[in-house]
């Protein structure tokens, strides 16, 4: 009885500080550059959709002040008749950006770019549900001294740009959520600055997911992968995802096993939200030899059995996207600071829901940093 209690009563303290929305996991893929619909087994296969390279800002505004929407237009009209997730890939990169920044000041700079978050969130608003802010954040632009360079943290520019992001966003679409997206975090090669960049945007309220691009993962250790996928979610106590998934291999039956360990491992993992591909169709790719479906419409292996996985695997868990509530603590410190020491002591207590309580350090000095996580 007691035990039942306190599971009772975690929970419900938990509920003060979060409301948790289930949802379900998506299979998604790039946007190509169709300004109509896409092809038939697009629609047929994926509920979530990011353009490959139309909303990046050289491919919208190539000339300053001149727009071009096209196809993200196609692609916002898509997932909205289709009810799929959508992610904007990518305000900001190393690469693809308008030319005419090379001759702004800094502060020319800076309302450029302001300007350029406001004109896509006030166009898409509340269709977009994800955004990669930066991407490959360690791929430095030659503007980010204008944006506040590395400064006091080192990565002040990001900062600033996840901070512009979240205030246009409160405007537009304040249940869009800001990804951090990076090239192997969970292989190891971008581990650290996972890390570094990830807590930095998490302690100030701009982090919402981690994205692993997952290319260039043929022959990797899977392993290491589920260890540094865990080690990542329990620092950041966010979702994560897959964001441009190919296996570039030209042998079917290579493919085919590649796919047959990564895909299993990131569909059952509790914490991944979901999974993008970069493509699917031959020609039509980035990788040439990462594609799953042949020119002339017929099937390797891969994506025969990858759809069937996809359609007859239910996932571990569905992800809880929690949205804080923003408790005053200031007006509760009394009840807070006695949370704080309360919580832990009621850490692995589980209820009859299956529920496991997990709250990251230092409850009593950050507010509403509680989670309710389903294993």
């Amino acid at each position: 009885m007691a035990s039942a209690f306190h599971s009772f009563l975690a929970v419900s303290i938990l509920l003060v500080a979060f409301s948790a929305q289930a949802v379900p996991k998506f299979f998604g893929c790039i946007w190509q550059s169709w300004s109509g619909d896409p092809p038939a087994s697009f629609t047929a296969n994926f509920n979530q959709v990011s353009p490959e390279n139309a909303g990046k800002w050289g491919s919208v505004e190539r000339t300053r002040g001149s727009f071009s929407w096209g196809t993200l237009d196609a692609m916002y009209a898509w997932a909205e008749t289709h009810s799929a997730t959508t992610r904007q890939h990518t305000f900001i990169w190393n690469s693809s950006m308008p030319s005419w920044l090379d001759a702004l000041n800094s502060s020319d700079t800076k309302t450029a770019v302001a300007n350029w978050i406001g004109k896509y969130m006030a166009r898409y608003g509340s269709k977009v549900d994800m955004i990669d802010v930066v991407n490959e954040c360690w791929r430095t632009p030659g503007f980010a001294g204008d944006l506040g360079g590395g400064g006091l943290t080192g990565w002040d520019w990001v900062i600033w740009c996840y901070q512009t992001a979240r205030d246009t966003c409160n405007k537009y679409a304040p249940n869009a959520r800001l990804i951090l997206n990076l090239e192997q975090p969970f292989l190891g090669n971008q581990y650290n600055i996972a890390m570094q960049v990830g807590k930095l945007l998490k302690d100030r309220g701009l982090l919402d997911g981690l994205g692993d691009q997952s290319h260039y993962y043929e022959g990797a250790d899977t392993g290491g992968l589920h260890r540094n996928m865990n080690q990542l979610y329990n620092a950041l106590l966010v979702p994560l995802d897959i964001s441009e998934l190919d296996i570039d291999e030209p042998d079917d039956q290579k493919q085919l096993a590649t796919m047959k360990k990564l895909i299993p491992l990131y569909w059952q993992h509790p914490h991944v939200e979901g999974i993008t591909l970069w493509g699917y169709q031959q020609n039509n790719m980035w990788r040439s030899n990462g594609y799953l479906e042949r020119s002339d419409g017929t099937e390797r292996p891969a994506w025969t059995w990858l759809k069937n996985y996809i359609k007859s695997t239910t996932p571990v868990a569905e992800m809880q996207i929690l949205q804080p509530v923003k408790p005053d603590f200031a007006s509760h410190a009394a009840f807070y600071s006695a949370l704080g020491r309360l919580v832990p002591a009621l850490s692995s207590i589980r209820g009859a829901a299956g529920l496991v309580i997990a709250v990251p350090e230092g409850i009593a000095q950050h507010s509403g940093e509680m989670k309710m996580i389903a294993r």
